[in-house]
């Protein structure tokens, strides 16, 4: 799709806000929020967010996995090209499965509602461990949540109490008011345990 320069100047636009909003549905009260040029930045050095959206094709079918989410952000929120949630899918897919953090964490949320893809808890759980193995705080709550509530995965407060630890940690506010939640209702024992995992 070739863009005039006042389309190219809206589609950047559009695409830095993507990228600094980082995933579409997450928490907006996340202490998590990378910045425009982190987020839409490839290992590569690539700006993605002042980049065409030929470009940006261009750059995911070559195989970059953050073009590939900016993409799949495009796609899925209809910004800079027509809304087409199963490529959106696709996209977050191709970025995921090479380790996009970012991509894991918003198939773990599509997942999880049941958005674009089939509710499936087990699955959520999944793609929240993988991004929150990397370090992501917003998957780190969710997983924490998920043990908790056994949504995906059995219910289990010291796992719960480690996943949001990590997350608070972090400075995830969210994490922390939970955590402090779950505490109350947990063992010295069982906190020790899960301290101890951390």
């Amino acid at each position: 799709m070739k863009l005039n320069s006042g389309l190219r100047f809206r589609a950047v636009a559009q695409l830095a806000a993507l990228a600094l909003a980082g995933v579409l549905f997450a928490s907006t009260a996340s202490a998590q929020a990378p910045a425009a040029t982190t987020a839409a930045t490839s290992a590569s050095g690539v700006n993605w967010a002042t980049k065409t959206m030929e470009e940006i094709r261009q750059g995911a079918e070559r195989g970059d996995a953050v073009a590939q989410r900016v993409l799949a952000n495009a796609y899925l929120t209809g910004q800079g090209m027509a809304q087409n949630l199963a490529l959106a899918v696709q996209w977050f897919r191709k970025a995921a499965d090479q380790g996009h953090p970012l991509a894991q964490h918003q198939l773990g949320l599509m997942a999880a509602k049941g958005k674009c893809i089939p509710q499936d808890a087990t699955g959520a759980a999944g793609w929240f461990r993988k991004a929150g193995d990397q370090g992501y705080a917003e998957s780190q709550f969710e997983l924490g949540l998920a043990y908790a509530g056994g949504l995906g995965v059995p219910r289990n407060k010291i796992n719960a109490y480690r996943w949001l630890a990590l997350a608070e940690q972090q400075g995830h506010a969210k994490a922390a008011a939970e955590l402090k939640t779950l505490a109350a209702k947990m063992s010295a024992f069982e906190i020790s345990e899960a301290k101890r995992k951390l």
